[in-house]
């Protein structure tokens, strides 16, 4: 890979490790709780998908190396960079939590939602970044014409689903990663055609 590559990796890696100090209570805390999300029932075998978020991103990292397009890898890495970013200050002027329900665990699930809700706070909700980050490699994948771009998107939208269905998130923490995530990466794309 270029140095450019490793670079920007380097710099999404180093913006991921700054959301841990931003994952903390400071001042007033907002909620975009809607109706619809009471109704949707906790799913915790939701959770290896909303946890395969990782493996995802390392897959879209590897498939583009291997196919070559090192400049729309290039692309999709700067739009994650700048989704961080506009993300946390979202975070740092209108932080916001989810109301994440406390549950006796009963399988091997319910114990790992149990030991996420003990150890990762339930701070900056909105917007997503699984559903923005995911939004941006799957929009990688549909500009080259990928022919996993069809499994791409189911795996994004299980995504999706598995904030809400694992109580991570609500439905308009998802609808706001996704507007950012597409918003940032046709952004980019326009930014690199023109230098």
């Amino acid at each position: 890979m270029a140095k450019k590559t490793w670079g920007l990796i380097i710099t999404v890696l180093f913006l991921f490790a700054l959301y841990i100090p931003l994952d903390s209570p400071r001042g007033v805390i907002y909620n975009f709780k809607t109706p619809i999300d009471d109704l949707i029932v906790l799913n915790t075998k939701f959770l290896v998908v909303y946890l395969s978020y990782f493996v995802y991103l390392v897959f879209t990292i590897c498939y583009f190396v291997k196919i070559k397009q090192i400049n729309i890898l290039n692309q999709i890495l700067l739009s994650v960079a700048v989704t961080a970013f506009f993300s946390y200050l979202f975070f740092i002027f209108f932080q916001n939590s989810v109301d994440r329900p406390i549950i006796s665990p009963h399988d091997f699930f319910d114990l790992v939602y149990v030991w996420i809700n003990q150890n990762i706070p339930e701070y900056n909700a909105f917007p997503s970044l699984h559903v923005a980050i995911s939004t941006i490699c799957l929009l990688g994948f549909i500009k080259i014409k990928s022919n996993l771009a069809l499994i791409i998107a189911i795996w994004t939208v299980l995504i999706y689903l598995s904030t809400v269905y694992t109580k991570q998130h609500y439905l308009l923490d998802g609808v706001g990663g996704l507007a950012l995530g597409t918003i940032c990466f046709l952004f980019i794309t326009k930014f690199f055609k023109r230098i």
